[in-house]
């Protein structure tokens, strides 16, 4: 109590002056943590939204390998074979970042890479970086991060397919049976690869506007917050 006692009538006897900076320097340290707090959690929100679009661009790419392939074929165009690799550039990135973030050490250069070749955002890949090294123990993280690891599982699917198909047609006397074995394993993985295909410019147009409005609303809301109103 004396001690108490002590205190206020210390408070009482400061200045004005020094009393005003005191309270005005517990508002500016509360301001501060709350604007800390604010900008991780936008920024981490922003990371989640990446890796929805993530795998929403992974998703495209596979139906859109398949569909290459399969057209691969039938038509033997070289162009298609060349879509097929293109459009696998996607889930094998992504399946790479993933292997090289789980390694023990984090190779953060080859995760970076992978996540190019994934075709996500430059400016969100160092936040899905750090989102999948800080929250990999969380439940809903770790599935996500399990959910793209079925990009590495696809890729194993395909590629061989395609690669033998390839062989089989450039070869100087193909044969129909070896590329009718190769169309049958595409068809088993077409269902649904027309209908993307009639919506794919479509959904990719309004998926990159939303990430690219989710990118402006992080780096804005905290100007916004301390606007005045």
């Amino acid at each position: 109590m004396n001690s108490r006692g002590r205190l206020l009538g210390w408070f009482r006897n400061i200045s004005i002056i020094k009393k005003l900076y005191f309270v005005v320097g517990i508002m500016g340290t509360l301001i501060a943590i709350e604007l800390f707090v604010l900008v991780f959690c936008l920024q981490t929100l922003s990371s989640l939204r990446a890796y929805v679009g993530g795998e929403g661009l992974w998703s495209k790419a596979e139906k859109d390998a398949v569909f290459s392939l399969y057209q691969y074929g039938i038509s033997r165009a070289e162009a298609d074979y060349q879509r097929f690799t293109h459009f696998m550039a996607v889930p094998i990135g992504d399946a790479e970042a993933r292997k090289a973030l789980l390694n023990g050490s984090g190779d953060i250069a080859a995760a970076r890479a992978g996540f190019l070749d994934g075709r996500n955002h430059r400016d969100d890949i160092d936040g899905m970086i750090s989102l999948f090294l800080r929250f990999d123990h969380v439940y809903y993280i770790s599935k996500a991060i399990d959910i793209l690891g079925d990009a590495q599982a696809i890729a194993l699917q395909l590629l061989p397919i395609g690669e033998q198909l390839h062989r089989e047609i450039a070869a100087a006397a193909p044969s129909q049976e070896q590329i009718d074995a190769g169309g049958a394993g595409v068809r088993a993985l077409l269902p649904g690869a027309s209908d993307h295909v009639q919506g794919r410019h479509r959904r990719r147009t309004g998926a990159a506007r939303r990430r690219g409005a989710g990118r402006c609303r992080v780096r804005l809301s905290p100007l916004l917050w301390l606007a005045p109103r």
